[in-house]
């Protein structure tokens, strides 16, 4: 990344050729950020990768139709913009923002609009897309906010009993997630039992 004097920001766009660079690259992001523990900081993580968060509540019927979006016009805006709607729950913001960082680090798309439901869905969203980019958008969110590096030793040192929700619930409190994100998260990295 470099920063023009101007006050606008230049993103590299993010070449990522496997699992195992998306782990690195998020490792040695959220290191020189100084993030050691969950929850990750996504909020600060905007701010220092030198955009603007605006969080606002949309209102009327269509209140949840749009759960954020990223624009990047260097000719309207100084600025990279991540726009998240709290009528959500804070945890689905959180996947929101992460999944606009996404889009900021790999610079695809001048827009992005993520349309979603009360229903934190993106994985399953993810899977299905036909879209590379949004896929590797949720994969980046995912290791955002459940980082192999931290997420991987957390699990070992407390194995979770198959009959003890409390404890998955604790884990995706700890990392301020979904359930439903914490559990696909868990699959994938292969650490979840096959009936999660």
């Amino acid at each position: 990344m470099s920063v023009k004097a101007s006050g606008q920001v230049k993103v590299r766009p993010l070449q990522l050729r496997s699992d195992r660079d998306l782990g690195r690259f998020v490792r040695s992001l959220l290191e020189r950020h100084g993030v050691k523990s969950p929850p990750v900081p996504v909020d600060r993580l905007v701010v220092d990768l030198g955009a603007v968060l605006q969080a606002h509540a949309f209102k009327g019927a269509d209140s949840t139709r749009l759960r954020g979006f990223y624009v990047s016009e260097p000719e309207i805006l100084r600025r990279p913009l991540i726009w998240v709607n709290t009528a959500y729950h804070r945890n689905i913001q959180r996947w929101s923002i992460a999944h606009e960082i996404a889009h900021l680090l790999l610079d695809r798309k001048a827009l992005h609009v993520e349309l979603g439901s009360t229903v934190d869905r993106g994985w399953k969203e993810s899977a299905q897309s036909t879209d590379p980019t949004e896929r590797r958008a949720q994969q980046i969110a995912a290791e955002l906010l459940m980082p192999r590096f931290l997420l991987v030793p957390d699990f070992k040192s407390h194995p979770i009993n198959p009959e003890d929700d409390e404890a998955l619930k604790g884990l995706a409190s700890r990392y301020q997630v979904s359930l439903y994100a914490l559990v696909a998260r868990l699959n994938q990295l292969g650490l979840a039992p096959p009936f999660l």
